[in-house]
């Protein structure tokens, strides 16, 4: 017998719930079923992995967006997930992970290529926008590293399509 992986069984749920009428009240139902599992509403991305929420094209169909839905089902909290506090705590805990993950490359690197031979924040013009994360002096002259730490698969097929 086959093992169906839980992103397996989401999808084929997700699939069956497109037959599903999603009335306004069904749709806040979930909405408030996901806060109470999590303590917040859903961003767009996990809409789309609940099983109990329709998609989040069939909402973008329906309402104009998540922002608006939240808004016309008037659900309480934050509706914009771009702006404000739940924004700033995901832009801080990126820069956080971020940061933590550079050091660790950057004590791995010094201690293949010696602490002197690797540069942080290396700019590669003079406009002061266009750097790289490392430069590394070699016996070939050097190489760049720069560092992309997406949280999930999610995030870096965004990173990979931008």
């Amino acid at each position: 017998m086959n093992k169906i992986t839980e992103s397996t069984k989401s999808s084929l749920d997700k699939n069956l719930s497109a037959k599903v009428r999603w009335t306004d009240e069904r749709i806040k139902s979930g909405m408030n079923k996901y806060f109470a599992e999590y303590g917040r509403f859903p961003t767009t991305t996990e809409i789309d992995e609940c099983n109990y929420l329709p998609s989040a094209k069939q909402i973008q169909r329906r309402f104009g967006g998540v922002v608006e839905m939240r808004k016309e089902l008037k659900l309480s909290g934050q509706h914009d997930f771009t702006t404000g506090k739940h924004s700033t705590d995901r832009a801080n805990l990126i820069a956080k992970r971020g940061l933590n993950v550079k050091n660790k490359v950057a004590q791995y690197l010094s201690s293949l290529f010696g602490q002197r031979k690797v540069q942080r924040g290396y700019f590669l013009s003079d406009d002061s926008r266009t750097r790289t994360d490392f430069f590394v002096q070699d016996k070939s002259g050097g190489f760049l590293v720069n560092i992309f730490y997406p949280k999930d698969v999610h995030n870096l097929c965004l990173l990979y399509t931008s």
